[in-house]
């Protein structure tokens, strides 16, 4: 079981629309969806685990996942 600092959430967020072929697009993107474990949440951003390897002390050692800026999110749920 994870250390209990490395609660599970649901991260729901709006990002920002980008290019890298000279034109802009005509729409923002969808609504964003991330689950996982919190490794950082500082008043900045909230950094989640998608992918985690969990030792068998609790500690929680992250494979991949999300940096998030603390602007961008709309919800953060506890599951």
């Amino acid at each position: 079981m994870a250390n209990q600092e490395n609660k599970i959430v649901m991260i729901t967020w709006k990002d920002a629309a980008y290019t890298f072929e000279g034109e802009f697009p005509d729409h923002l993107p969808e609504i964003q969806t991330a689950v996982g474990f919190v490794i950082e949440d500082t008043p900045e951003f909230i950094k989640i685990a998608n992918n985690a390897y969990i030792e068998p002390s609790g500690k929680v050692l992250p494979i991949d996942g999300f940096l998030i800026p603390k602007k961008t999110v709309l919800k953060v749920q506890e599951l």
